[in-house]
């Protein structure tokens, strides 16, 4: 056997044999913090030592995964917007409990009542020779173009 492996294995058995010995003299029993005398601590020591239960709910609430210091306050972009209307009103039909509009977009022509869509906007009102259509935020009134002309009528 080579002098290099005889003393690797001296030392791994030497070694084994002192974790042994160390386990063996240590105490039975598990260490505890040494005990305070009350009676020679002030009270404002004890008092200060001791961690109220609110101090600890505000520690236990917080979120440990937020960053240390908040982010740069990034500017929305303002949201254009949209579009004058590709809608068109041909006309409207007025019946006793509900109205209709015929509208015009992209070249097809649609009969759409109060509260269904047409593109990106939806109908909020239909009258004689108007209606009102709505995109987020903003509303367009938009006129039938020869409605003006025909005046009042029956």
């Amino acid at each position: 056997m080579s002098p290099a492996l005889r003393f690797l294995i001296l030392t791994l058995l030497g070694g084994w044999v002192a974790w042994q010995a160390f386990a063996l003299c240590r105490p039975l029993t598990p260490w505890r913090p040494p005990a305070m005398n009350v009676a020679e601590s002030p009270p404002e020591t004890l008092a200060s030592a001791a961690l109220a239960l609110p101090d600890l709910a505000v520690i236990w609430e917080r979120d440990l995964h937020q960053p240390v210091v908040d982010p740069p306050k990034v500017a929305k972009p303002k949201r254009k917007p949209p579009p004058p209307p590709s809608v068109r009103l041909i006309g409207t039909v007025i019946e006793a409990e509900r109205a209709f509009g015929i509208f015009e977009e992209r070249g097809t022509v649609q009969i759409k009542a109060i509260g269904e869509s047409i593109g990106d906007y939806q109908i909020i009102l239909v009258e004689r020779g108007r209606a009102v259509i709505k995109a987020g935020d903003r509303e367009v009134e938009i006129h039938v173009p020869w409605h003006e002309r025909l005046g009042d009528g029956p």
